[in-house]
């Protein structure tokens, strides 16, 4: 990781606030540091070609500045830029960005100077989009939408939806889970998808359900709307709607809400996928049951494919395997699950099994 990225890294929690409500790009750091335009120097006429730069403001690195102009007069001449005033350059120790319409220029001193449109920005400014380091390319149309390369992987941009995606490789043979504490790699979830021959890309934080959101993340269908989880971009083999006890604190009507919102979503973005929703695991009584029928009844509603794990803790053995919470279980409890899932996955959904979007909903126990 070079200083530059390092640097971003170390102040982004800091400045995060600021990113996103005050400027498009954290402020000026000060024109004193090594690499910066001191105002006696920012007289200078850069060039490039036979295009003339101009004069570098203070405290905008001149190398940024002959960048940021040139990337600018490219777009003009390409036609892709709207002929509207270019706002001020806003520079820090990472880099620099100027505003132009409803994209921005941004600029770091390895990867020079690139155009982002502002939803991929917004992304890009949260802990979501932290790791990916600055873009190494301006936007580009790819498929139906519009690629943006970073530094350490890549966003789509989908013009039907609004949403920006992520770009994982290998999404046509993996699973999408959407889910919460139980939606790891390390539980039954996450380690049986491994053992029926997925991949799984998953999604989802601890105390969120279809209804119930943990303070920091929403509710499965709200975080996926706001960009707090990514979807990825392409068709995934198999999708996940995973149940799960917090939604036991809401009601019937809450939870069918916020679960025909999360199924609605995902159809917009993957129109022909196969979706498996999967119901919460319990004994079979209580609380946990009646969301677990009320989760079937809303998947028959819809069409969609039913795994109902309501009753595996008392059918399994399970109960002697739960943390001393009472609702979670341990790591011999998610092993043992695990195989479970597996079991049921190539039973119902074998990594290798076509899907007919014409195929009838039906509950699978």
């Amino acid at each position: 990781m070079g200083p530059v990225l390092h640097a971003r890294r170390l102040a982004g929690v800091a400045v995060l606030t600021c990113l996103l409500l005050c400027s498009p790009f954290p402020g000026p750091g000060g024109s004193d540091r090594p690499g910066y335009a001191k105002p006696a120097a920012a007289a200078k006429t850069l060039n490039s070609g036979s295009f003339k730069a101009g004069l570098a403001p203070a405290g905008v690195p001149r190398e940024a500045w002959r960048d940021l102009q040139v990337l600018a007069e490219t777009q003009r001449k390409a036609g892709l830029s709207p002929a509207v005033q270019a706002g001020k350059v806003t520079c820090n120790a990472a880099g620099c960005s100027r505003q132009i319409g409803a994209r921005l220029e941004l600029w770091n001193a390895d990867t020079g100077a690139h155009l982002v449109r502002d939803a991929v920005h917004r992304v890009w400014n949260t802990p979501e989009g932290a790791s990916l380091g600055f873009p190494i390319r301006s936007e580009y149309p790819h498929g139906n939408g519009f690629r943006t390369d970073f530094q350490n992987g890549s966003l789509m941009y989908d013009p039907v939806t609004g949403r920006v995606m992520s770009v994982v490789p290998g999404v046509d043979e993996s699973a999408l889970v959407i889910g919460d504490s139980q939606t790891s790699i390390k539980t039954w979830v996450g380690q049986g998808l491994v053992q029926a021959g997925y991949r799984p890309i998953l999604r989802g934080a601890n105390g969120t359900g279809f209804a119930h959101g943990n303070g920091t993340v929403s509710a499965y269908a709200q975080a996926l709307e706001s960009h707090q989880w990514l979807l990825p971009w392409g068709e995934p083999a198999l999708i996940i709607l995973q149940g799960g006890g917090n939604d036991t604190a809401h009601s019937a009507a809450e939870i069918q809400s916020g679960v025909r919102r999360l199924i609605s979503d995902v159809r917009q973005s993957y129109p022909s996928a196969r979706i498996l929703m999967v119901g919460v695991i319990g004994d079979g009584t209580g609380p946990r049951k009646d969301v677990d029928r009320l989760l079937a009844a809303t998947a028959a509603e819809a069409g969609l494919e039913f795994l109902s794990p309501g009753d595996w803790w008392a059918r399994y053995g399970l109960n002697g395997a739960m943390r001393p919470d009472g609702r979670h279980l341990s790591p011999e409890g998610h092993a043992r699950t695990a195989g479970v899932l597996a079991r049921e996955l190539e039973r119902i959904a074998p990594v290798d099994s076509g899907f007919s979007s014409g195929r009838p909903a039906r509950a699978l126990q």
